[in-house]
């Protein structure tokens, strides 16, 4: 069996995408060659870059379509998505391995197109009953046409969401494009930042607190295994944005945490196990929430940000993290997550 690592993509992503691909060819390739009753180490890793124009550029500097590239690998070949954002966490990508037939880690369409969506996936979280943020969506092309009075209207529309703000990409991740405003003041600029990647806009309540991310790991049996929960102190401000994500001096990540409840530490594991299941993912997922602090030093019931169906596998991930603290090394997580992208019918 090889592993195609398919790494770099076109979003604003592709940086720490190329990042994750890396991390990942070096950890498959400790078990590579070894014999098949080792499974599920695989018998080779073929790292493919994702270039910005949609070519594959295979090790060794074969560039094709992904087709051409597909039609040169082994019969028994399982694609390990190391891509985050737009074109490899959407869907898109996932619907086009279907239509070819072969194995890729991850969830499957309907599941990465649900969870890519912030506004689907907070009309899915309200109805298992967890807690969302006030907020709206704003769609770029109704900001584009609306004119100096359009405008008006939207930003006067956001003022019952309350003072304090935030703004973010309905579709995006690892923070790119997403921004904080007090008071209104800048928030025209800061949607304009969010249009100008081509997306539509999510404002919300912006809710103080406390960040924790949990993941969690499907097993070979159907079931779902969730990690301990990762606590994310932010070095400069209250809010992890990209630079901090992925700088070393960026923020300190708690596992285990040492500011929750226990009260909220379970509530936000059963909240992103119960977000995977209702989901429908596969594979590994991570999901965010703020737990606000109430008044005489309680926790609150934690409040969503999003899930993520392809998280990061960098050096500095949260997931690896999370998953070490379980007892298991990034090595055996990245051979978990292919293995459990193995249907016995794509077989060959």
């Amino acid at each position: 069996m090889t592993a195609l690592v398919l790494m770099g993509g076109t979003s604003d992503e592709r940086d720490v995408s190329l990042a994750s691909g890396r991390a990942v060819c070096a950890a498959l390739a400790q078990g590579a060659g070894c014999p098949e009753q080792a499974a599920p180490l695989p018998h080779s890793v073929l790292p493919v870059e994702l270039e910005p124009d949609g070519t594959w550029t295979a090790a060794g500097g074969r560039s094709g379509s992904a087709e051409e590239i597909l039609a040169g690998c082994p019969g028994r070949t399982i694609v390990f998505l190391a891509l985050h954002g737009a074109g490899g966490e959407d869907g898109a990508l996932q619907g086009f391995l279907e239509t070819v037939q072969r194995p890729y880690t991850g969830s499957g369409v309907e599941s990465s197109a649900l969870c890519m969506n912030k506004h689907l996936t907070r009309l899915l979280a309200r109805e298992l009953g967890l807690a969302v943020a006030p907020g709206k969506c704003l769609a770029a092309e109704d900001w584009r046409s609306g004119g100096p009075d359009g405008r008006a209207r939207l930003l006067a529309s956001l003022e019952e969401l309350g003072p304090e703000l935030f703004i973010k990409p309905l579709r995006g991740g690892s923070s790119v494009g997403a921004s904080a405003a007090g008071d209104g003041r800048g928030l025209g600029q800061r949607l304009e930042t969010v249009f100008a990647t081509g997306d539509d806009a999510l404002v919300e309540n912006a809710v103080s607190g406390i960040e924790a991310t949990c993941a969690v790991l499907e097993t070979a049996d159907g079931g779902a295994r969730v990690l301990p929960p990762v606590e994310i102190l932010p070095a400069r401000g209250r809010f992890f944005d990209y630079q901090q994500k992925y700088s070393a001096d960026g923020a300190r990540e708690l596992c285990p945490t040492e500011n929750l409840t226990a009260a909220a530490r379970r509530a936000v594991m059963d909240g992103a196990l119960a977000l995977h299941r209702a989901a429908a993912c596969r594979g590994a997922t991570r999901t965010d929430f703020i737990v606000p602090l109430l008044p005489g030093g309680g926790q609150g019931q934690p409040v969503l940000l999003e899930i993520n169906t392809l998280p990061g596998l960098t050096e500095r991930s949260i997931l690896p993290r999370a998953a070490r603290v379980a007892g298991l090394s990034f090595r055996d997580l990245c051979l978990e997550l292919l293995a459990l992208a193995r249907p016995e019918s794509w077989q060959t």
